[in-house]
């Protein structure tokens, strides 16, 4: 679904802190839908969240990500900084959102 005006604009003026949680609860819902959907969602439920995304079978690469990704929250609650390699994460993560969105607008306008 596309977002509106209002939407981009909130997201333009998130805190690194806000931007941050904001990836990392999205990410958590993703895990939970394809644990659901895979019926894996009622085993281990205390399964670190690196873990249960590496058994879904992504690879070393997103694991490293998100572990990183989960101790910039951390850094940011205790008043660090988002290191470069963390900023240059989140807007690979929005540029991508953003080319998802504009993707279903073509295809919502198409149909």
């Amino acid at each position: 679904m596309p977002m509106n005006r209002g939407e981009i604009e909130a997201k333009m003026h998130m805190s690194d802190e806000e931007r941050a949680a904001y990836w990392l609860r999205r990410v958590v819902r993703q895990i939970d839908v394809l644990e659901e959907v895979i019926g894996l969602a009622r085993l281990h439920p205390d399964m670190p969240l690196i873990d249960r995304l590496a058994r879904l079978g992504c690879s070393e690469t997103a694991c490293d990500e998100l572990e990183a990704l989960l101790n910039a929250v951390d850094n940011l609650k205790q008043g660090s900084q988002l290191t470069p390699d963390i900023q240059r994460l989140l807007a690979e993560c929005e540029a991508a959102d953003f080319a998802n969105g504009q993707r279903a607008a073509i295809v919502e306008r198409a149909a």
